[in-house]
């Protein structure tokens, strides 16, 4: 018998979720449960005997948090990088273009039948790309522990290929007609042979490299890089050059298309590239070097390395030229400059 007529003072309250009883009567100390049984709201455990740590109740579960990452920063060279790929392109359309305008002059402006230029053409430009490929895996070879991009190559070959030859002709035709108009035919294609040929040519093959000095530094590592760039873009410039000479010899027959052949493929394929190489080396040696004076100096130095054997006598790629006693480069007399 309880002081209150036999009842409890607090009537036991019922269980939560058909578990443990709330309110005073709720079980304390060690007993008490744990984990998701613990009761919750205003008759769970107070004190030292709450639930710790992983048992505490916790509040009500939302959404999980989506942690984002923060934005990449754009690369410190991105807008020089888009400036050189405008340029390239543009340079590329040019070259096309001159080119184009080359090949129709070649064709269209000779005395000979169109269609016996142009299959002329053709007879050249077989050998002279079927070479390439013997020439060009020897570059790769060079550059087998770090090897380039290829993209990185074929804007290289390209450049040398397209934008180069078709500069180059304009500039040797330019210079041909003026010194020819003031100071007689033989004087003209001697000055554009010996003199304009060998700068223009060796300014835009190498203009490449210097292209890949400025805009694309991280592709651009060294003097070996240096090597192979100038080297691709010399093969690519020997290539449509050796077009047209392969096919003026062939307008002179087959011994002279032979001997043309032996020399210009066979014997001495790589006079283009060794030029070339000579302002890669240079320019290589200022992209590795830390000192000021080297990275000043070593471009020049480079493309004042550069020899061109060139002679009085040996015909250089102008467009249209109607007369000539120059030779060929097999030492016959050449009659197809006069196309």
């Amino acid at each position: 018998m309880t002081p209150y007529g036999g009842r409890p003072p607090y009537p036991p309250q019922p269980p939560a979720h058909g578990g443990h009883p709330q309110g005073p009567y709720a079980p304390q100390g060690p007993y008490a449960p744990q984990g998701p049984y613990a009761p919750q709201g205003p008759y769970a455990p107070q004190g030292p005997y709450a639930p710790q740590g992983s048992y505490a109740p916790q509040g009500p579960s939302g959404p999980p948090q989506v942690r984002v990452a923060p934005p990449t920063p754009p690369a410190p060279d991105r807008g020089r990088r888009r400036a050189g790929a405008v340029l390239f392109t543009l340079a590329i359309l040019g070259g096309l273009v001159l080119n184009a305008l080359f090949f129709a002059v070649e064709i269209f402006g000779s005395k000979r039948p169109p269609e016996l230029m142009a299959e002329a053409m053709i007879a050249g430009a077989i050998p002279a790309f079927a070479m390439l490929l013997i020439y060009l895996p020897v570059p790769r070879i060079l550059d087998r522990f770090d090897p380039e991009p290829w993209w990185c190559l074929l804007m290289a070959f390209a450049w040398g290929a397209i934008v180069a030859t078709g500069v180059a002709g304009f500039v040797n035709t330019v210079v041909h007609g003026v010194v020819a108009h003031s100071a007689g035919e033989q004087t003209g294609r001697l000055v554009a042979t010996v003199i304009s040929a060998p700068v223009s040519e060796e300014i835009m093959k190498s203009m490449i490299v210097w292209g890949f000095f400025f805009f694309l530094r991280r592709e651009f590592d060294g003097v070996v890089d240096g090597i192979i760039y100038a080297t691709f873009s010399a093969l690519g410039f020997a290539a449509v050059e050796n077009v047209s000479y392969y096919a003026r010899a062939a307008l002179q027959g087959q011994d002279v298309f032979a001997s043309t052949f032996f020399l210009r493929g066979i014997v001495a394929p790589w006079g283009h590239p060794l030029y070339t190489s000579m302002t890669g080396i240079g320019i290589g040696l200022a992209r590795e070097s830390e000192s000021a004076f080297v990275r000043f100096v070593g471009p020049f130095v480079g493309s004042a390395s550069r020899w061109r054997c060139t002679r009085p006598g040996i015909s250089s790629p102008t467009w249209g030229s109607r007369r000539s006693s120059s030779r060929s480069c097999s030492g016959s007399p050449s009659s197809a400059s006069s196309w």
